[in-house]
Parts: structure tokens; sequence; C-alpha cells
């Protein structure tokens, strides 16, 4: 980590003197320095733009001096911008300043073509992150020539409400508008065969909308095949230590009467059957945060198949391809999707919806017992808006479930503790009957109905609660609204704690719990529990496992220890009664 501090230092002041090819010559692909843009932190008005005289890599391109001219459009929430350059997308930042990320990597557009690079310090985050843009159309295995597309696209109609205010030249322009404003612009690209209308309307709800309209212009039918495609950006995911943190990987995610995902690296592994079907919407995203489009679907677009492409430095292209479609001379298909750009939040993904039909957007965090975690999240949001404060609210919620799942719990410590009393006499049937074990499993199932006691009685309690306690951890761990929440010296609940201070405290607490528990087994089996869990957990938690849910898991444990104790103090101890008649006696 030092060397590559280092590096970058370096490299910056030959930038300063001017030495632009010793910077090229020491700057590596992943953290190319001399080509890094700087954002001033805190500014989220308006996207960083790009410059116009810069050019595409392909040298057929640069002869003919295609000029890259962008427009974006800044709402409060979010920030917007396009270029001419395929007509799409080409970022989408979000400008609430709880939405930031530390050095971000992303795929730019440079003079030396399409590179990764890190851009220095905190930045609003642009859940596109490919200078390369999204929502692009393309005619796949169609009767059409249309390679000259991507640098052919003009800028047709710019329609801003009266309250936008526009800015900039003609090459970068900006325009800022405000919460209620509705923001349109279109580009059409023409040749001899067909037109191509692209028009997106904006609004202040992280949506884009997109109206595609295809023209035949030849005298002869036009046979095509018509599709969209997203591109995203998966970071390296290699660490030089088991301690640096994992960066984000990005998901894949499809809709098809139900959520599908894959990975980055697994992608080439689908089958034709998983990417053909009735596709509602798909998306790419990290943990906390979606780029998505959603379609038309049912009878009226038919059968729709999934394109993936990869490539090694992290390019993501995710496309989606639309039964084959011919048009008479003169007539005119169109086609409609929304884009959403912005975190998982289930209040902003289902206000998404195509022809006014909602489309599920918000099912698409990954919850462990989604019908569980669901409506976790919904009180835990309930619950914040009354105290207004995320690690009471963790600490309101654990208490509830804690009380909810009170009686199997208690029937299980109860149960346990029954079990417990027994030891001395379990350890005298164990050293009777240590070179009998079938005579020590009858001698011991009778001891268990002499006492009334039940075998398995601390464990089946204990287990019905465990699959809140599973959907709580999988929700808080997916739950955007603690992204960046500061909790004490914790200035993100969702990283680890830098202190170490949490794992240290819910360590302790769970050998203390592993104290206080009853236990029949060998002192190796208690020393397990006592010591070599809680320091596992250690580990692990220091390391990995975001600030917020150890918070959680400390909470819960906590409580755990105060029942137990109660438990114990409340429960008589069993009697050690003389075998019921009729038992056999050992």
């Amino acid at each position: 980590m030092e060397k590559r501090i280092f590096l970058f230092i370096g490299v910056l002041l030959l930038i300063i003197v001017g030495s632009s090819w010793l910077s090229s010559k020491d700057a590596t692909p992943q953290d190319s320095a001399a080509e890094q843009k700087k954002i001033p932190p805190g500014n989220n008005s308006t996207a960083p733009t790009l410059n116009p005289s810069q050019t595409s890599t392909s040298p057929k391109q640069a002869q003919k001096q295609f000029e890259r001219q962008t427009l974006s459009v800044s709402f409060p929430d979010h920030t917007i911008s396009w270029s001419n350059q395929h007509a799409g997308v080409t970022s989408f930042v979000l400008n609430n300043p709880q939405y930031r990320e530390k050095n971000p990597k992303r795929l730019s557009q440079t003079k030396e073509g399409i590179k990764v690079i890190t851009l220095t310090g905190e930045q609003p985050i642009d859940v596109i992150a490919n200078d390369q843009g999204s929502l692009d159309v393309y005619l796949p295995d169609s009767d059409l020539d249309i390679k000259d597309a991507e640098n052919n696209w003009k800028l047709s109609a710019v329609e801003a409400g009266s309250s936008c205010v526009k800015t900039g030249p003609a090459s970068m322009q900006q325009v800022i508008c405000p919460k209620d404003a509705v923001f349109k612009v279109s580009y059409e690209y023409t040749n001899s065969q067909l037109s191509i209308l692209k028009q997106f309307t904006i609004t202040s709800n992280h949506q884009v909308g997109l109206d595609v309209s295809i023209k035949n212009l030849q005298p002869q039918p036009l046979n095509y095949h018509f599709g969209y495609k997203i591109r995203g950006f998966q970071p390296s995911q290699e660490k030089k230590s088991w301690f640096d943190p994992t960066p984000p990987a990005t998901e894949i995610l499809w809709n098809k009467t139900s959520v599908q995902r894959t990975k980055f690296e697994k992608a080439s592994g689908l089958s034709e059957s998983d990417k053909v079907g009735d596709i509602r919407w798909v998306g790419l995203g990290p943990q906390y945060f979606l780029q998505a489009f959603v379609m038309q679907s049912g009878e009226k677009t038919g059968n729709k198949k999934i394109v993936i492409n990869t490539e090694e430095r992290g390019d993501i292209e995710l496309g989606v391809e639309y039964p084959k479609n011919t048009l008479a001379m003169g007539q005119t298909s169109h086609y409609r999707v929304v884009m959403y750009g912005g975190p998982k939040s289930s209040a902003l993904m289902e206000q998404v919806k195509i022809d006014d039909v909602g489309v599920d957007l918000e099912q698409s965090p990954n919850y462990t017992l989604g019908f569980l975690a669901r409506p976790l999240l919904v009180v835990l949001i309930k619950v914040n808006q009354w105290v207004k404060n995320w690690a009471l609210t963790i600490v309101i919620l654990t208490i509830l479930l804690k009380l909810l799942t009170l009686y199997p719990s208690y029937r299980g410590a109860k149960s346990m503790k029954a079990v417990s009393d027994l030891k001395p006499e379990i350890d005298a049937l164990q050293e009777k009957y240590k070179d009998n074990k079938e005579r020590l499993q009858q001698e011991m199932l009778q001891l268990y109905r002499n006492r009334g006691v039940s075998q398995f009685g601390g464990c089946l309690p204990m287990l019905l609660p465990m699959p809140i306690y599973f959907a709580f951890y999988s929700m808080l761990q997916s739950a955007v609204e603690l992204y960046r929440i500061p909790f004490l010296w914790v200035k993100d609940m969702t990283a680890t704690d830098p202190y170490f201070i949490l794992p240290l405290l819910t360590g302790l607490i769970m050998h203390l719990q592993a104290r206080f528990t009853p236990s029949t087994g060998d002192a190796q089996q208690k020393a397990i529990s006592s010591f070599v869990m809680p320091m596992v957990f250690l580990f692990f938690g220091a390391f990995y496992i975001p600030a917020g849910l150890i918070f959680y898991i400390l909470i819960n444990t906590l409580l755990g220890v105060i029942q137990q104790v109660v438990t114990n103090k409340i429960q008589p101890k069993t009697n050690h009664k003389e075998p019921t008649k009729g038992a056999k006696k050992a």
C-alpha cells in the first residue's frame, strides 16, 4: 500500500512539471495517476463533463474528426450526462452527499482509448462508472448497415422547462433543474435505409424514460433485430492481503417471472434457457446501488434474450434483444424502456413502472429469506422515522425480535438447564458403560424419561427463531439506509470498525454467554464454545463484517446473556430422584 502511495505522489509531481512521457511510462493500467479525473469533493451540482476535443480510439474515426459533445442535466438527487457518441447515458451520478465513495475506479475515455482510472478523494457515486455509456440501441442480425451510427447521432431537440437553467457552451451544455421539472432530449440517426429517434424524458425520481422509434425509409420491407444495452464496470477483486477490504462486486441481474442473478466471473457459464424468456428488467450493480432498465413485456413484445459480454479489465455489457420484426415501407415501430439509477431503496424502486405497471424492481436486493427480510426492513425504516437514529433503531428492533422469540428461547434455555443438572448422573453412566455404547444410549434415554427431561428440548425451541435472525442479519447486510451512516467512532455502519472495538466487545460477551450457558459437554467442548468461537468471530468481525451487523450481534448476544442469567436463577435445579417404578436399574 505504501509503495502505491509513493508511486502516486511521484507520478503526480511529474504531471505538475509537465513530464507526460515519464508519467505514462510509470503509470499502471489500473491506477494511472497521470490520467486521473479530479472532481472537487463536495461539488455535486453538475456531473463531470468530457473534453469535446477528445476523439475515439479508432483511426478511421479520428480521420473523420468526430467531435464528441456532451449534455448534462442536474436534479437535486442526481446528474445525468449524454454524449452524441452512441447517444447513450454516459454517467448517472448520485448527488445525495450520503452516496459517496473514496478513490473509486472508473472506465474512462482517454486520449489512448478506454482505460481504468482512479479518481482521487471522496467522489459522488456514478452507478454506470463506464464512459462508454448505457441505453445504447443496436440492430444485431439485421439486413442493415449502421456501422457508422456510433459517431453520427445528432442532437435534435432539447426541451427544458422555464424553471431549468442552461449553462455552458454548445459542446458541453449543462442544465440545472428543480425537483418538479421535466427535462427532455432527443437524438436522431438517419441513413438511406432507416431513421432511429431516441427521446429521453428525465424527472427527479432517479428515472429516465426512453422512447425509440425506428422508421423504414427504403421501398422494400425492412427486416431487423432490435436490442438495448447497458454498460457497467467490475473493479478488480484482487487483494494484496486478507486484511484489505474487498472491492464491491458488480452483480448481473434480470427478471423473468423471478429475479435471477450471476457474478461477473460466472456470466459466460449461463445456459440458453437462463437467458431467454419474458424478460421484464435487467440490471447491474454492487451491493447497495443499481442501474437497471425495465421494458414492456408479455404478448406485446414476446420472449427476449439477454446477452452478456465481459472483459478481463472489468467491462460489463448487458444487452436485451427483442424478437425479429419486419417494417413495410414508411412504417414505424416503437419501443419504450425506463432506466433506474440509484440506491437499492425499496421506496424508490417501487415507483419504477412501465405503462403504469409495476415491475418488482424492489426485489433486486439479495436477501436470505426475503419473505421475512423485506417486512423487517419496512419495520426498521418505520422505527427510524420515529427515533431518528439508526443505532437506536437497531437496538429497538433487536429487542422487539427478542421479545417475539422469547417463549421458544426460554423453553430451550430451560430444557438445556435441566439437561445440565443431570450431568453428574450422565458422567456416571458414561463411565459405567464406556465399553457398551448401545447400553449407554438406552440408559441415558431412560434417565431422561425418569427425570421428565427431553433430550432435544433445548435445541428445537431455539431453532424456531433462527429464520428470523438470519433474515434480519441478511437485511442489515444489504440495507442501503445504513450506507455511510456514522455511529460513535465508526464513520460508516456498512464498513468495518476501524478500531476493532465492537468486535472485541462482542467476542467478550460471547465468552460470557458460553460461561453462563448450561452444558453437558466435556472440557474440550467448553473450551471451544468459550474461547475458540469468540476468537474466530473476533477475527472475521474485525476485518470482514460491517459495523452495523456487529452492533446487532452485540446487542442480540447481550440480551441472550441476560436471558440466560435470569433463566438460571428462576429455574429450580432438577432433583436427582430415584428411577421410577418399573425402570431398569443400572
